[in-house]
């Protein structure tokens, strides 16, 4: 009888401890996490996920903590896509989309990366949802609404978003051609006080200054940059900037004018058809991803060509381009506007 109640006695242990670790496992997780024990805390959520023996909320508090421990990754981005199909609280849900986000984005996959930020923005993550929303419009060349979102973003109570939203308006007007809007956001970003993005606002106004003629100011920003941000990764090209033709700094000083380089623009053409029926039926596909700035050029020799955006550059039509590849026959071409 004493063996047997020796047994029953350590079944009923063993049943308690397995109890605790199913009642208490993620608690015991987040307590390890803020102690900074993450390993153990791995090891925790693990066994906890392995054994399937809590309910189904804790199961699932289980496996969104799991993810939040990942780090990047493949592995990361497949427990993000797995957490949300546990139907996850609206708090869950936008981290998660705003990962997966920037995880599309970092490939290049700006019509995924828009959607994720929508949905988070949707469920709440109104000002860095705005920011992501803002940057991805501007990538697809849909300059009104980026704008929108952006200057919701440059609103915003965080430094981080509001002058990395400076940034990305700066960046926008002087895609477009607005030298003089695009150094007006440049400055808000360099000027506010711990500006993690000072240098960059900094060393783009002196570029805008630059392209304009004002060859004086465009040094004066890029000795500013080097002073007082030697550590920014601008600095070494601030340098080499800054060794300008002393005869061209002259010119400028004696206010002759300087004519610079016209920054030249692009588009994307997506397609070309004998039959304005085919071009208008791509259009229409594209507006279902979401794009807005397209239109129809028919050419001399009767083709129409379906045109996408308005870019500063090759890289960002070609960004786009990539993201287009789905829905194209005959893959993309990046088109100087000159030519258009």
């Amino acid at each position: 009888m004493a063996k047997l109640a020796g047994v029953s006695l350590a079944l009923l242990l063993c049943f308690s401890v397995s109890w605790s670790v199913y009642a208490d496992g993620v608690d015991r997780a987040r307590g390890l996490i803020l102690s900074g024990q993450r390993g153990d805390a791995i090891v925790v959520l693990d066994s906890l996920i392995a054994t399937g023996g809590a309910g189904k909320d804790t199961q699932k508090e289980a496996r969104f903590l799991r993810a939040t421990l990942e780090g990047d990754g493949a592995l990361f981005e497949n427990r993000l896509k797995l957490l949300l199909k546990d139907g996850p609280d609206k708090q869950q849900s936008v981290w998660i989309h705003m990962n997966l986000g920037r995880i599309a984005f970092a490939r290049k996959n700006i019509l995924e990366a828009r959607e994720h930020f929508q949905r988070a923005l949707a469920a709440g993550k109104t000002e860095e949802g705005s920011l992501w929303v803002g940057l991805c419009q501007m990538i697809l060349g849909d300059a009104p609404s980026a704008k929108s979102h952006l200057e919701t973003a440059a609103r915003s109570g965080n430094r981080a978003i509001r002058t990395r939203a400076h940034l990305a308006l700066g960046d926008m007007y002087r895609y477009l051609g607005n030298l003089k809007d695009a150094i007006a956001w440049y400055e808000k970003g360099h000027e506010e006080e711990n500006s993690p993005w000072a240098a960059s606002c900094l060393f783009r106004k002196s570029e805008c200054l630059e392209q304009r003629g004002d060859l004086i100011e465009a040094r004066e920003a890029l000795t500013e940059l080097c002073s007082s941000y030697p550590q920014a990764y601008e600095v070494p090209l601030a340098w080499s900037r800054l060794n300008l033709d002393q005869e061209t700094l002259s010119t400028a000083e004696d206010d002759e004018p300087v004519v610079t380089p016209r920054e030249e623009k692009f588009a994307l053409q997506v397609g070309a058809f004998t039959e304005e029926e085919n071009a208008e039926e791509l259009v229409t596909r594209l507006k279902d991803r979401g794009l807005s700035e397209i239109r129809v050029d028919k050419d001399a020799s009767g083709l129409h060509r379906v045109m996408v955006g308005k870019f500063g550059s090759r890289s960002a039509a070609e960004t786009l381009g990539e993201s287009l590849l789905s829905l194209l026959e005959s893959g993309y071409r990046i088109v100087p506007l000159s030519e258009n």
